[in-house]
């Protein structure tokens, strides 16, 4: 039996990686069914901040990983090229990951009533309420003529969380098919803690994210400027989406040589980075998943993070915490208490050990990958 097509349109791809999450998504998801199904990636030649990203366009290339990718220009042409492509791979279905996109969203949508694909639209956090605040006349406005648009091309909402369901049908109505399946993560691994265990005088924490507001960088650095606590060493990683943002950011880095920040990391070079170090940040104040704060957990790596993403009861799993970002408080003391696992090496190795078993019964395991593969049947 010939195996189910599969073309995913997203703005950006790797190597693209500056957009975050959405990348990482869409590359663990066809990563995970390219065995199962015919996968193609469909996406844009720049990364976020439009640097070029493949001088190979309109044709298809390989990644290493053996997924199929074809880079084409957002210009006048990209209709054309997109239309070429659906007919000559001629899809089962068409995957799409973000609902504001013109070429990588609208146009797709359009041309799946033209051609008579079937359509998985994964709105990947951009109905949370956070998000929706950002331009949001425009958002509301494209919501309700969307759902006409959506109706005629009977689109199917993929939902990562139940969470995200109701953010759907709060947006969309009850009207519409929604298929929950949760983000592929990467595998998880047992960490050799000997060498981290060695120099217990300070605890090495480490943000790795995007530099913009919704991360709310800024607030969790005066936070850490008040606590003023020498056992506590901060390192930043991110790419600077904001620049003001940042420039405030750098404002409280200034002349603390607790704080540094460190540049941008490459995806290949995140689980290396992420050894060196006792926990993981993000105050973040808003995550439909959260690849930064899985991985991390996925590689051992406690968090201390907000209680606005999925990834909740974390003290009670003994794999970090979850935080009120109303409580600054609740923030001081959980620093000041990691300070205290780190002199007992015992109590710090339990955390390790407990963050691969979160890991395999919630983050990857055997029940999140059939619910990914179950998002493409064809014969529905």
């Amino acid at each position: 039996m010939d195996k189910a097509k599969i073309v995913f349109f997203i703005d950006w791809f790797y190597p693209a990686f500056k957009a975050g999450g959405p990348i990482k998504s869409v590359y663990n998801l066809a990563n995970l069914i390219q065995n199962s199904y015919d996968v193609l990636v469909v996406t844009s030649d720049r990364d976020i901040d439009g640097a070029q990203v493949s001088e190979v366009l309109n044709k298809e290339v390989r990644l290493e990983s053996g997924l199929k990718v074809i880079y084409l220009k957002t210009d006048i042409q990209f209709v054309n090229h997109a239309l070429r492509i659906i007919k000559e791979f001629s899809p089962d279905y068409l995957h799409l990951n973000s609902l504001f996109s013109k070429y990588f969203s609208i146009v797709p949508i359009l041309l799946s009533i033209y051609s008579n694909r079937k359509l998985i639209l994964a709105p990947r956090g951009m109905l949370t309420d956070e998000a929706l605040r950002i331009k949001s006349f425009k958002k509301k406005l494209f919501i309700f003529f969307s759902k006409f648009l959506f109706k005629i091309a009977n689109v199917v909402f993929h939902a990562s969380t139940n969470h995200e369901v109701a953010q759907i049908t709060a947006s969309y109505g009850k009207g519409f098919q929604v298929k929950i399946a949760q983000n592929v993560s990467s595998s998880p691994s047992l960490r050799n803690i000997e060498r981290l265990s060695a120099d217990v005088d300070q605890v090495r924490l480490v943000f790795i994210s995007r530099i913009s507001p919704i991360k709310n960088l800024l607030w969790f650095l005066n936070i850490f400027k008040k606590l003023n606590n020498t056992k506590l060493v901060l390192d930043i990683f991110g790419p600077l989406e904001d620049e003001r943002y940042w420039e405030k950011c750098n404002e409280v880095i200034s002349g603390n040589d607790k704080i540094k920040y460190k540049g941008v990391l490459k995806p290949d070079e995140v689980a290396g980075v992420l050894g060196k170090y006792h926990f993981f940040v993000l105050p973040s104040g808003n995550e439909n998943f959260g690849h930064s704060i899985v991985e991390s957990i996925a590689n051992g790596v406690p968090v201390i993070i907000s209680d606005r993403t999925p990834w909740l009861d974390l003290k009670s799993n003994d794999v970090g915490f979850d935080l009120s970002l109303s409580d600054e408080n609740a923030w001081s003391s959980a620093l000041n208490e990691t300070i205290n696992i780190i002199k007992n090496q015992k109590e710090y190795s339990k955390m390790v050990k407990a963050c691969y078993q979160y890991s395999v019964n919630f983050i990857l395991n055997d029940s999140i990958r059939n619910q990914n593969l179950n998002l493409f049947k064809k014969n529905e």
